[in-house]
């Protein structure tokens, strides 16, 4: 029986499109890339998540490696998870398992300093779920099997009471790996659907 829903946050419970976000700051496509590249899509942008970089640091070591493109990649750093925007329709699918008296906790990968900003604007992350784990925090990203063995052991749970939603399907094989009950988040009304093979309707 399920008693917990452990959210993750990146296109599950708001929307993140790091080249949408980019394209619509820069005319340029190569300028684009470039950018995903060096920032969003680079192996230090783990590291963010990881909590073993931070933000203004990484903008430096950029800048220092490509001074010519410094006014670029302060503008693309500059407020970018403004650009994270409350999902409606996955807040209501929150609410309703809440009301059907399940639990609900958050496991991100995030920085504590965009997580805190991002539940500063849409306090309904903060006030409707019981708790949240956030990767920089405890210095673990997902799909490592020991951030969601801490997550359960931080919270007190049965692995095979909880279900598990997230847009990256290798975190959603590590979880039930670990004898964690998962949906692979896609589509809201085909997530909507498998939740019916967990007694969950919706």
């Amino acid at each position: 029986m399920i008693k917990h829903c452990i959210f993750d946050l990146g296109n599950v419970m708001v929307t993140y499109h790091a080249k949408a976000y980019l394209q619509s700051k820069f005319a340029d496509p190569k300028l684009c890339n470039f950018l995903y590249e060096h920032i969003f899509g680079s192996p230090e942008w783990l590291l963010l998540d990881e909590g073993l970089l931070k933000e203004p640091q990484f903008c430096d070591q950029l800048v220092r490696q490509y001074p010519e493109q410094k006014e670029a990649i302060i503008q693309a750093l500059d407020h970018w998870d403004d650009s994270l925007i409350l999902k409606e329709d996955s807040l209501d699918l929150a609410k309703a398992l809440q009301d059907q008296g399940i639990d609900l906790y958050i496991l991100s990968n995030i920085q504590s300093e965009v997580y805190q900003r991002l539940i500063n604007r849409y306090p309904e992350l903060k006030s409707l779920f019981k708790d949240a784990l956030i990767s920089a925090e405890v210095k673990l990203i997902k799909p490592d099997p020991a951030i969601f063995q801490l997550c359960l052991q931080q919270f007190n749970l049965e692995a095979s009471e909880c279900l598990f939603f997230d847009d990256t399907y290798e975190n959603i094989e590590t979880a039930k790996k670990l004898g964690i009950h998962a949906i692979w988040f896609q589509d809201i009304n085909e997530v909507k659907k498998a939740l019916s093979a967990f007694q969950l309707c919706l």
